[in-house]
């Protein structure tokens, strides 16, 4: 057999290989392992494995937790001692409920009975099976959980009725919203900045285009005619748009670096920086041409610059 991984290791060196009970301790925290070593246990590593075996281990240093080092006397003993009680409530409630339900009602208060018992009306299932399936649904929810986390928002849990949308085809969903743009174009002239308030349709959790994007395109698109004047050359195409840390970075085509109404290099930039810093989570922006931030635009701006918010532009 090949020891690839601590997890081969325990499984060899298990004394008691069907015990439902796990003989060691596994952790990935280097304080977690010092703290064993203190405490006289051995840890065991293994290369190229970030698992940590701690052994011997009992049913106690499985209630123990890391922050229990970190914490006050009193307060890791009280949270220890919840555990404990938690541990022992998760260990018998199902038994004692099942002893109670079918065997020994007389402890049970009559109201408490006859509320069990209108529960329980219409369950095809007895109390043994029904709390098999409550303890597999708590498991798989607990499971959905730790596996599969959104990226942007809440975990995996249970679903309601109120998170469905009952439209069976009689109506129609008010999909998109108006947003209201502050966008910065250019004067006649072409060397300063004028503000136009701008109300365009959107959403995106339908569109699934974000704000960052929507503005730039309003700005390759100008201004309404008489209001101000453009600054991008209209014929521009977005390659790429993405938000990282409040900053946002912008990939145009070689069409970008064309001048339009002798605007210049200066009102070009801080059309766009202005225009998107506008956004609560836009801090910074960063231009590059096809992908690339070498050389410069227009011969003037390095395009590894992360260009901030300038107003003097603006009249």
């Amino acid at each position: 057999d090949g020891a690839l991984d601590s997890g081969i290791i325990e499984q060899l060196t298990e004394r008691r290989k069907y015990s439902p009970f796990p003989q060691f301790q596994t952790t990935q925290r280097p304080d977690r392992a010092a703290m064993a070593i203190l405490e006289g246990r051995i840890v065991l590593l293994s290369d190229n494995s970030p698992v940590a075996l701690i052994l011997p281990t009992t049913y106690n240093t499985f209630i123990q937790t890391s922050d229990d080092y970190y914490s006050r006397w009193e307060i890791a003993s009280f949270t220890r001692v919840l555990r404990y009680v938690a541990s022992f409530l998760a260990m018998v409630l199902p038994g004692l409920y099942l002893a109670v339900t079918n065997f020994h009602t007389q402890i049970l208060p009559t109201d408490l009975m006859l509320s069990l018992a209108a529960a329980r009306q219409g369950v095809p299932f007895p109390a043994m099976v029904e709390v098999l399936i409550m303890e597999l649904a708590f498991e798989l929810l607990r499971e959905a959980g730790v596996r599969l986390p959104g990226a942007n928002g809440n975990t995996i849990g249970i679903m309601t009725a109120d998170m469905f949308v009952d439209n069976a085809g009689t109506q129609q969903l008010d999909a998109v919203g108006t947003v209201t743009l502050q966008l910065y174009f250019a004067n006649e002239t072409g060397d300063g900045l004028v503000a136009i308030s701008k109300d365009v349709e959107h959403n995106a959790d339908v569109s699934n285009v974000p704000m960052e994007r929507v503005v730039i395109e309003q700005l390759i698109a100008g201004p309404s005619e008489g209001e101000a004047y453009p600054t991008i050359n209209p014929s521009t195409k977005i390659s790429s748009v993405t938000v990282r840390d409040g900053i946002c970075y912008i990939s145009f085509d070689s069409t970008f670096i064309t001048a339009v109404n002798n605007v210049t290099s200066d009102v070009t930039i801080y059309s766009i920086v202005n225009s998107l810093a506008e956004l609560s989570n836009i801090n910074k922006v960063q231009i590059s041409i096809d992908g690339s931030t070498e050389g410069k635009f227009r011969d003037k701006y390095d395009l590894t610059t992360f260009f901030e918010r300038n107003l003097s532009l603006v009249q």
